[in-house]
């Protein structure tokens, strides 16, 4: 079995690119064959990504560097609307027979929502949502109702499996997060002083990947998004807060609404101060193990990442999917779409390593660059 999986960037320990290095060590694990596609790839990625028992099957493909494929492939898994150009020339001549998954991680960055609606719907047995708030966007982008799936970043089975030991008190509590908000770090000296030891991980502290062994340990988590899933599957509590807020611990009462949102906090944006933290935190806790400890085996389940593949591998639309194609024209337009798309994408990160060095030669007390001209500047 061969697997497409195209994705925009696989660099940072975030978002798409979990998303990217789970399903190839998904894939790897079931002897699959798998090449990726992307148009930006470096570390710590690159190197997490080597340590993969690959056997030989798996490949890198970085956009000007490769273009042309083995295929055919059993599945082709679209993120961020790229495909490469030796698969948009194939779709312009004769098609391509595998099922073709989108899959949308954001409702709200232009880089995860559809690039080209129509020839979504054309060309995807499913477009997939990370969240019920996602697939209502991907609706309001012209998406077919009928190829709409929520697919709500499962975990990989490790979280599901890991045994670990009974947890009675708050005495660690782990933050992670890429964008700890100021009245996190503050109450994290109202916490130390109730006795309550307080990590943090993310790009800003230490950027690790998040595994079942990085998690063992503590009592709770303080965080949003896919690490939420991680903890849950572990039977771990977790207080949801981060730069857009958040409802706090999650209980059967915040848990539906939160999940609704991917546990993003984006919904309510309820942002309170240090101290209001802090005692959430301590008050909460027995709460929020009560819930986690008794819904692990249901949150396992639930986020299991092959029995969510399993499933969607299943699907009738992806089973039953025709051979599809475009036209010459058709595959043209989305061609020039991607290429935008990546050049933009590299002149941002360009621009953003320029103002990051800018930054640290002046936090040096150095001699900062000036620009002169309109091509100084590019």
């Amino acid at each position: 079995m061969r697997v497409l999986i195209t994705t925009n960037h696989l660099r940072n320990f975030a978002g798409s690119e979990m998303v990217t290095l789970e399903l190839i060590e998904h894939f790897l694990a079931r002897e699959w064959v798998v090449d990726v596609y992307t148009h930006d790839l470096g570390e710590p990625m690159l190197s997490e990504i080597q340590k993969l028992p690959s056997w030989g099957r798996l490949t890198l493909h970085v956009a000007d560097l490769a273009e042309e494929f083995a295929g055919p492939y059993d599945l082709i898994w679209v993120q961020h609307s790229i495909l490469p150009p030796g698969v948009l020339r194939r779709l312009a001549d004769g098609g391509v027979a595998a099922p073709v998954v989108f899959n949308h991680l954001s409702s709200f960055m232009d880089v995860e929502l559809p690039r080209h609606a129509a020839l979504e719907n054309q060309l995807a047995a499913v477009s997939m949502g990370m969240s019920p708030t996602t697939v209502e966007r991907l609706l309001d982008f012209g998406i077919a109702p009928e190829k709409a799936v929520t697919f709500d970043n499962p975990a990989p089975d490790a979280f599901a499996d890991h045994s670990g030991g009974p947890v009675t008190a708050l005495t660690r509590l782990l933050v992670v997060s890429n964008h700890a908000p100021k009245e996190v770090r503050e109450a994290t000296s109202l916490l130390e002083a109730a006795g309550v030891e307080v990590s943090y991980l993310g790009v800003d502290d230490r950027p690790v990947r998040i595994t079942p062994e990085v998690l063992e340990g503590f009592d709770a988590v303080l965080t949003i998004g896919k690490t939420v899933q991680y903890a849950l599957s572990m039977g771990i509590p977790v207080y949801l807060y981060d730069h857009f807020g958040g409802p706090g611990w999650l209980t059967t009462a915040t848990i539906d609404a939160a999940a609704h949102d991917s546990f993003s906090g984006r919904k309510d944006r309820r942002q309170i101060m240090a101290s209001e933290i802090s005692e959430e935190v301590l008050g909460g806790f027995a709460g929020a193990l009560e819930f986690a400890t008794s819904h692990r085996s249901e949150h396992a389940e639930r986020w299991r990442l092959s029995r969510r593949l399993d499933e969607l591998r299943a699907d009738d639309r992806l089973r039953n999917a025709s051979r599809v194609e475009l036209s010459p024209e058709d595959a043209r337009q989305l061609s020039s779409l991607i290429a935008l798309h990546r050049d933009l994408y590299r002149l941002m990160v360009k621009q953003q390593d320029e103002v990051a060095e800018l930054r640290a030669q002046l936090d040096a007390g150095g001699n900062a660059p000036v620009a002169t001209s309109a091509s100084d500047a590019d």
